[in-house]
């Protein structure tokens, strides 16, 4: 497996991976998919050379990405801070792909992030676990502001202070 920077021509992959965590519930608060044009545009609004996008490649497909996007674009004040996402495909689950994703994108980290976290649907005991392994804490619980099909749940923050 070889992790490398995103490229345009692996959006559609992309897509799709981030697309299955909207369908099974409870991976994220989105209901409906991401189309391949607000992909794009996500894409090209990422400054990489302060956020980074990388993507595990396996034979030459895409099993699962990981990227750093901005808190609150545009607030000068939590410039040091960043977003974690990161998704690996159904049928690459539990292959160590996200650990490794992540250990790269943390040993990747522009010099001028100092806090990174994640927002997780309380309940996705598998991404709970993973951010564990990284030392990442859990510094918010919002209750009971989740809510699909009756179900509702608490948003968690889990964060890390990296310098």
């Amino acid at each position: 497996m070889k992790i490398r920077p995103a490229e345009y021509r692996d959006l559609p992959a992309i897509n799709e991976i981030g697309n299955q965590a909207i369908l099974d519930e409870f991976k994220t608060a989105r209901k409906t998919e991401i189309s391949e044009k607000e992909r794009e545009f996500w894409f090209k609004d990422c400054d990489r050379n302060k956020y980074s996008i990388f993507v595990a490649e396996d034979e030459s497909n895409i099993v699962g990405w990981v990227a750093l996007n901005p808190y609150r674009k545009g607030r000068e004040s939590l410039e040091e801070s960043a977003i974690l996402s990161y998704f690996v495909h159904y049928k690459h689950h539990s292959k160590g792909i996200g650990t490794t994703l992540i250990k790269h994108l943390l040993e990747h980290t522009h010099t001028s992030i100092r806090v990174i976290f994640a927002i997780i649907i309380d309940g996705n005991e598998a991404s709970i676990k993973l951010l564990n392994k990284f030392n990442f804490q859990e510094w918010a619980r919002l209750p009971q502001v989740y809510k699909s099909n009756g179900e509702i749940k608490d948003q968690l923050y889990l964060g890390k202070i990296i310098r």
